[in-house]
């Protein structure tokens, strides 16, 4: 082998990439017309002794081949200098340089997440793509590169590691060069290295223009940018799941439409804006800036700029704007808000439309440009705007008080907090102060939640563990300030239990009560029929009847838990259930339009009755007038369910349930915590108990599902 062609050869072995082999067509040998054309392409036609024409042969042992095979390897090398040619660092370089990388890489298909560089280490080839619409992976990120994008030159180049690691996103065919026989390439050909190098003098230009500009960009951004929100939307209520999948929809959002939050105050909806945008696909590349509109001009110029003073718009790009209290924006600001949403377009106004404005002719100086905002938009109010309702979607939050159940996660998350900060393993509430919390409205939501947290914290020594109810005597409302709850554990610790005992009512009613009652009637109609002589009369009359009176200011309607008519409706219902039958819903409607109507009379018949016929002193009359309104009662408990005649046509329960609202005392459910935790509505359909202080139960009085 001559010498020239044995420097050639051995050259190739050292790039790894044997001389039948180097061709990116992968023949077994060069063809003839190729031989002179290699020779062209490097300093060895200048510097060996070989002068072979285009007729002469070639040395490769395998180097006969047809005219169309010579033809198709021509157009196919004519295509991958082509190729290389639309590199952009290669623009500028000759046919003989981009001849010279074209023989010493090969063509090879790689497949998905193959790692053509990693960050740190020294890059063992260099690669150019041959398909187009290729996806990488750098950094995690995927983006498209077009044909001839050259991956590794720079490192190469400078003998530099990787900077990042890239992987291909798919299968993908490139055409691969060894670093070492492009560096052999780069020595060979000066002016290769110069396109190279001053390619990277571009990028090093446009790196420092892209730097300004950040910097730009970032001093005008600092005093608005929003960080990330501290935590997501606490609850487990409805409502907080229906505002979880809204936000979620919304960062999802492809199209990024604008978002209008409203609510009241202290809900914290600039959390949930920031959630958003921290959700999104964007917010690794592009911020969240936040802006007050009650503090934007009549121009609206620190959104859209004004001269050549560039506005929020300009510098966040990509990103999200976050415009607080829209509902108080400049009425004039408005239609530029609304042309924004709209055309997706803003521009800067003039430096004298101020002085314009106010002088009544048209400004001398000239707008801005038009630009186009990429921006998205997320906006919150206090309340819904219908100038916004068909341009943004809406996310209604919904106030603490409707959503009580939400509270108890809320408090957990505000100690939990108080307790890192005083370096405590735990602190926690009550059951009784939880319950204390659910039961107030909160008029200023989750703020004031957390206020009421922190300040029951500090009036507790940092050494407690549990924060009692007394410490929330403040979170009450200002109607109830003045209350005092008699069954909390403080007051009288017999009085829960008793009330929740199976003796009050049942066992009392059916097994004295009921007994009693009709020992008074019986002794009614068979005793003497005198006051004086008729002790049931008496008792009737002289004591029961000013008693209850006596016993509304303090105990309200307490004789309706007692009352021995409907235990003898309560026996007619348990007897007819017995037998099978099935009781009738109430008729509402009826008993609403009429009921009134007969109670009032039958009152008044009762009223006339006992004026005229003296009931005070005649026994008989009395007994029939307590067997008259048991028979109401029974009558009524014979067709429908539980206690109509109690609830609507009883005289002495309308007239128990007027003079109770003297009363000083009441029996009911904690405002918000039935609605907020319960959804079985076990105390009056029936059910097992339910923690931490429920019970089992059949049910409302006389319901189908009592048991007997």
């Amino acid at each position: 082998m001559p010498g020239s062609l044995a420097n050639v050869a051995s050259s190739r072995l050292l790039y790894g990439t044997p001389h039948c082999t180097t061709w990116p067509l992968q023949r077994a040998c060069f063809p003839r017309q190729y031989c002179r054309h290699f020779w062209h392409s490097t300093k060895h036609r200048q510097t060996q002794s070989c002068r072979r024409s285009r007729s002469s042969p070639c040395n490769c042992s395998n180097s006969d081949s047809t005219p169309e095979q010579d033809a198709t390897i021509t157009n196919k090398s004519q295509d991958l200098v082509s190729m290389l040619g639309r590199a952009t660092a290669l623009k500028t370089v000759d046919t003989a340089a981009l001849e010279s990388i074209a023989q010493q890489g090969a063509e090879e298909e790689l497949p998905a997440n193959y790692k053509l560089a990693e960050d740190g280490m020294a890059p063992e080839a260099c690669h150019f793509l041959l398909s187009h619409g290729t996806f990488l992976k750098k950094n995690n990120e995927a983006y498209q590169a077009p044909v001839g994008t050259g991956i590794n030159l720079k490192e190469v180049l400078l003998g530099e590691p990787c900077s990042s690691t890239i992987r291909l996103a798919a299968a993908t065919k490139l055409f691969t060069v060894k670093a070492a026989a492009f560096r052999q390439v780069l020595q060979d050909n000066p002016g290769l290295q110069q396109a190279l190098f001053k390619d990277l003098s571009q990028q090093l230009t446009l790196s420092q223009a892209t730097v300004q500009e950040q910097q730009l960009r970032s001093q005008a951004l600092q005093p608005f940018i929003v960080a990330p929100p501290s935590r997501g939307i606490v609850g487990t209520s409805r409502f907080a799941q229906r505002m979880k999948a809204q936000v979620m929809q919304a960062a999802k959002d492809p199209t990024r439409r604008p978002t209008l939050i409203f609510g009241e105050p202290g809900l914290e909806k600039d959390n949930i804006a920031a959630q958003i945008h921290y959700r999104s696909s964007k917010h690794q590349e592009w911020p969240i800036a936040r802006f007050d509109c009650s503090k934007l001009d009549s121009y609206g110029s620190q959104l859209f700029g004004r001269g050549s003073k560039q506005g929020l718009l300009h510098w966040l790009g990509q990103g999200t704007l976050l415009l607080t209290n829209v509902h108080k924006v400049k009425p004039s600001v408005v239609p530029l808000l609304q042309g924004l949403l709209t055309e997706g377009t803003f521009q800067a106004s003039s430096l004298d439309s101020g002085a314009a404005s106010s002088s009544g002719g048209g400004g001398q100086g000239e707008a801005g440009d038009m630009e186009e905002c990429a921006a998205r938009l997320v906006f919150t109010s206090e309340k819904p705007l219908p100038w916004l309702e068909k341009l943004a979607t809406q996310i209604k939050v919904a106030p603490l008080r409707v959503r009580p159940a939400d509270v108890a996660d809320l408090q957990k998350l505000f100690v939990r907090g108080i307790a890192k900060s005083r370096g405590q393993g735990s602190l926690a509430l009550t059951p009784e102060a939880v319950l204390q919390l659910e039961s107030y409205s909160f008029p200023g939501n989750i703020k004031e939640l957390q206020a009421i947290v922190s300040r029951a914290a500090l009036q507790s020594p940092e050494s407690a563990q549990q924060l009692p109810e007394e410490v929330f005597w403040f979170a009450t409302q200002p109607k109830d300030r003045l209350k005092w709850n008699l069954l909390s554990p403080g007051a009288f610790p017999w009085l829960k239990p008793f009330l929740r005992s199976d003796f009050w009512p049942h066992q009392l009613n059916h097994n004295f009560i009921i007994y009693v009652y009709t020992f008074i009637v019986a002794v009614l109609f068979l005793g003497p029929q005198d006051r004086p002589h008729n002790f049931a009369l008496t008792a009737f009359w002289g004591y029961w009847w000013p008693g209850i009176f006596l016993v509304y200011p303090f105990l309200g309607r307490i004789w309706c838990s007692i009352c021995p008519f409907m235990i003898y409706g309560e026996v007619v219902q348990k007897w007819r259930l017995a037998k099978g039958a099935t009781l009738r819903k109430w008729p509402h409607a009826a008993v609403e339009q009429w009921g009134g109507w007969f109670l009032l009379a039958l009152f008044g018949a009762i009223l006339t009755w006992e004026e005229v016929w003296d009931l005070p002193n005649s026994a008989a009359l009395s007994a029939w007038l307590l067997l008259l309104i048991t028979a109401g009662a029974m009558i009524c408990s014979w067709f429908f369910e539980r206690r109509l005649w109690c609830r609507h046509l009883c005289p002495i329960g309308g007239m128990n349930g007027m003079f109770a609202k003297l009363s000083m005392t009441e029996l009911r459910s904690r405002q918000g915590v039935c609605s907020g935790n319960c959804s079985t509505y076990t105390c009056y359909k029936g059910g097992p108990a339910e923690p931490p202080e429920g019970m089992e139960t059949g049910g409302a009085p006389s319901t189908p599902t009592q048991p007997s």
